[in-house]
């Protein structure tokens, strides 16, 4: 089943609930991403310019 683990983002108007990071720049939005992609075995996926979306696909 898929589920939406986390998302990273810049744009603090684009998303709000559970389990949300802010970052202040690109860098620290990839850098954030990737760590969190293995920590919680998932997958990234880059939704938009300043989102990225992890999901479990198991």
């Amino acid at each position: 089943m898929k589920r939406i683990m986390a998302v990273v983002t810049q744009n603090k108007s684009v998303v709000n609930g559970k389990y949300i990071f802010y970052t202040n720049s690109e860098e620290e939005l990839q850098q954030i991403s990737f760590t969190l992609e293995k920590i919680l075995d998932a997958t990234a996926h880059q939704i938009s310019d300043d989102t990225i979306m992890l999901v479990d696909h198991g």
